[in-house]
């Protein structure tokens, strides 16, 4: 296991008694002491207080550890969240933008060709229309981006039943499905927690892709989702 020095104090020697920081058993780091001088040693006494000292101190370096998890989560979180806003933004400017402008060109055109030429006029309208059903799919895909409307429609447990019914003929919180020789069953308590719109977005994302990749490989012949209901649940 690689170590990282967070902290030193005096002259580095070679000549050092190694105490392990332990937390609930697992060794997180070491001490490591050399005594004042070559040619002093530590006594039973000092070598007792300086094992007190890092039992305290493996408490400690747990929460440091904790709290820099923590920070790492949030920049992250930051991170991803600024990353959808910049897709978000680049689809809207680069996709709808030039779109409802090419819509507001044709309704013009169309106006204009009305009185003298209605035959033109309705074949604008005709492709306008046409333009506006791409629009709107697009539209909802960016919606179901930011959040799968079935989380809101269903719950977490009926949207992720609906997904895998596309693999088959399963419908419901607990259901099975079957397509091409995988089974997936899904088992939910009959009451979930109630859960925060993230934590329930990423489960229903990380149960697509499990599905999905299933699916793909075939390489499990009976596929079991199971959906309890944690204590305490963010």
């Amino acid at each position: 296991m690689g170590y990282q020095v967070v902290a030193e104090y005096g002259i580095p020697t070679d000549e050092v008694v190694e105490f392990p920081l332990v937390y609930h058993a697992e060794n997180i780091g070491r001490l490591l002491v050399a005594p004042r001088s070559p040619t002093e040693s530590f006594n039973p006494a000092d070598m007792q207080l300086l094992s007190n000292i890092a039992n305290q101190a493996g408490a400690v370096l747990h929460g440091v550890l904790l709290t820099m998890d923590l920070r790492r989560s949030q920049q992250q979180l930051v991170s991803t969240r600024e990353e959808e806003r910049r897709r978000l933004r680049r689809d809207i400017h680069d996709g709808l933008g030039p779109s409802l402008a090419a819509y507001m060109l044709s309704i013009g055109s169309a106006r204009a060709s009305l009185p003298d030429n209605p035959e033109t006029a309705d074949q604008l309208l005709a492709k306008l229309e046409t333009d506006l059903e791409s629009t709107l799919k697009e539209i909802r895909r960016l919606v179901y981006n930011l959040r799968p409307p079935e989380l809101d429609q269903l719950g977490l447990a009926g949207a992720i039943a609906r997904y895998a019914a596309q693999f088959g003929n399963g419908v419901g919180p607990e259901s099975q499905s079957k397509a091409d020789g995988l089974v997936i069953n899904i088992r939910a308590s009959e009451s979930l927690p109630s859960l925060s719109a993230a934590v329930e977005a990423a489960a229903y994302r990380i149960t697509q892709e499990a599905v999905a990749t299933s699916s793909v490989t075939l390489m499990l012949e009976n596929a079991n989702y199971f959906w309890t209901s944690p204590t305490p649940c963010c």
